[in-house]
C-alpha cells in the first residue's frame, strides 16, 4: 500500500535526517556578514547622552555650569576656525569652498570621535572631551545654516539646478564622511585589540 501524502503544513515539517537537523542557518542575501561588523553603537544624542543601561536605555547627564562653559569654549574655538577657513578659501557664484570643507570635515571628525569614545569606558574625562570637542568645537565648526543661505542665494540668481546639486552633494558627502569616520575608528580599535591578543 503506497504511503499517504504528507498533508501537514510545511512550516511544521520535521527534519528528514540528522544532517538536516544540524544544518547551519543561512543568512539572508540582504543581510551580509560585513553589515554586522560595521554596526556602531553611537550615542542617540551626543549632546546629552553619556552611557546606556543594561536594557539599552540612554542615561542623561545633569546640565551644570561647567558643562555649558566647556561647550561654549569649544564653540568659540570652532567658530574661529570656521571663520579662518571661510576667509582663506575661494568663492564662486557666492558658493564658498570653505563651507564645503567644514561641512565634510566636521562630520568625519564627529563620527571618528564619537565612535572612539564609544569604544572606551565612560568617565569624567570622556565627558569633558565630548562636551568640549563634539558639542562645542565640531558643532560650531560645521555650518549647515550657511549652506542653506548659499542655496537660497544661488536659487534667486536663477541657478536652481546648481543650488540643488550643491546642497545634495554636500549632504551626501557629509553623511558619507560620518560613516567613514565611524568605520576608521572601529577598524583602528579592532587592530589594537588583535595586537593586544597577539602580545599576550
Amino acid at each position: 500500500m503506497p504511503n499517504a501524502p504528507d498533508d501537514r503544513p510545511q512550516a511544521h515539517r520535521l527534519p528528514a535526517d540528522a544532517d538536516e537537523l544540524h544544518a547551519p542557518l543561512r543568512r539572508p542575501w540582504h543581510f551580509p556578514r560585513w553589515r554586522r561588523r560595521l554596526r556602531a553603537r553611537l550615542p542617540m544624542n551626543s549632546d546629552i547622552e553619556i552611557t546606556r543601561t543594561v536594557v539599552g536605555m540612554p542615561e542623561m547627564i545633569r546640565i551644570r555650569p561647567r558643562h555649558l562653559a566647556l561647550a561654549a569654549l569649544g564653540g568659540g574655538l570652532g567658530a574661529a576656525v570656521r571663520f579662518i577657513i571661510a576667509q582663506t578659501t575661494p568663492i564662486w557664484e557666492t558658493l564658498s569652498l570653505g563651507t564645503v570643507i567644514v561641512n565634510v570635515a566636521g562630520p568625519f571628525l564627529l563620527g571618528l570621535l564619537l565612535q572612539s569614545l564609544a569604544e572606551r569606558q565612560e568617565s569624567r574625562r570622556m565627558r569633558v572631551i565630548r562636551l568640549l570637542t563634539a558639542v562645542g568645537f565640531l558643532g560650531a565648526l560645521t555650518s549647515y545654516a550657511q549652506l542653506a543661505v548659499d542655496i537660497v542665494i544661488v536659487s534667486e540668481r536663477h541657478h536652481v539646478l546648481l543650488a540643488v546639486a550643491y546642497g545634495s552633494a554636500t549632504l551626501i558627502a557629509g553623511a558619507g564622511a560620518v560613516w567613514l569616520g565611524v568605520f576608521t575608528s572601529k577598524s583602528w580599535f579592532r587592530i589594537l585589540r588583535q595586537h593586544e591578543r597577539l602580545v599576550r
